[in-house]
């Protein structure tokens, strides 16, 4: 039996599976372990063990702030204490599971449009290149908190039509302060700032809106896309809820760019199952 776990800033998923065949599914709020101590970790894992996730053979965790070594030896610990039994437990990054989710074994440019956002060339067996993926102060340019930043910014400064803003306003309850504290003195900014993507989605006819989300997914493109060398002539596959919402938009910007789309999933698992059958 497999447990595959797909963990991005916001929820995490874990699925048991054997073969192709899914037994079981639980989620919980998403694993970081650049940003939440051994304690909360082990907590998240006993969540997902509590909801019925016990004696899985294999375990294959993808997820953010992976990057780092460090990171990768604290959570498979965290992991083989939750779950004793596990012959072996391989902890990768979000990346990487895009890319497989996607590509399974061929190459291609895969694309996480997500909370946040991010980009890889794989070559069907690795990522031989990574463009993105600096959070959303330093980049995450088309992901949903970037989205959400560029609304804020204008409902700050007053920049948003007159009926937008009071849509706005009125659906969340919002004030200046409330997006100020939000954003710089609560815990996860970015997932804040994600929660106006539903907003943008609904509201996609009207030009205000329309112009924002065409450039920044645009932007991400641009920058992230269009920096492989070998762009033009590869699939850009995309993964995340951002990409799959907001696919209309999505496929506008790679035929505006003459970038040829993949496949799209809401999220990893469907495919990560596949390729660990």
């Amino acid at each position: 039996m497999n447990l595959v776990i797909d963990s991005g800033a916001t929820k995490a998923n874990w699925t048991l599976a054997k073969g192709n065949a899914i037994s079981l599914q639980v989620q919980t709020q998403g694993l970081h372990p650049l940003l939440m101590p051994d304690e909360t970790l082990r907590a998240l894992a006993q969540e997902a063990y509590q909801g019925g996730i016990k004696a899985p053979r294999h375990i294959f965790y993808y997820g953010t702030g992976c990057k780092v070594e460090s990171s990768r030896q604290r959570l498979q610990s965290v992991l083989q204490q939750v779950f004793p039994d596990a012959t072996s437990v391989a902890v990768e990054t979000d990346l990487l599971g895009a890319a497989r989710a996607l590509c399974q074994r061929a190459a291609g440019i895969a694309c996480i449009l997500g909370t946040g956002s991010n980009s890889c060339y794989y070559d069907g067996r690795q990522i031989v290149d990574n463009k993105g993926g600096y959070g959303f102060i330093l980049g995450d340019e088309g992901s949903g908190a970037d989205l959400g930043k560029q609304l804020m910014s204008d409902f700050l400064n007053a920049q948003i039509p007159p009926d937008l803003h009071q849509k706005l306003v009125a659906q969340y309850a919002l004030t200046p302060t409330d997006v100020i504290e939000a954003t710089y003195r609560r815990p996860a900014p970015s997932r804040f700032l994600a929660t106006f993507a539903p907003f943008l989605l609904e509201n996609m006819e009207a030009p205000y809106i329309k112009e924002l989300v065409n450039a920044r997914i645009t932007a991400f493109l641009t920058k992230y896309v269009l920096a492989y060398r070998a762009a033009a002539q590869t699939p850009v596959h995309f993964t995340g809820s951002i990409a799959w919402y907001f696919r209309a938009q999505v496929e506008a910007a790679l035929q505006k760019l003459q970038l040829q789309p993949g496949n799209f999933l809401p999220d990893p698992m469907e495919g990560l199952v596949r390729f660990h059958q």
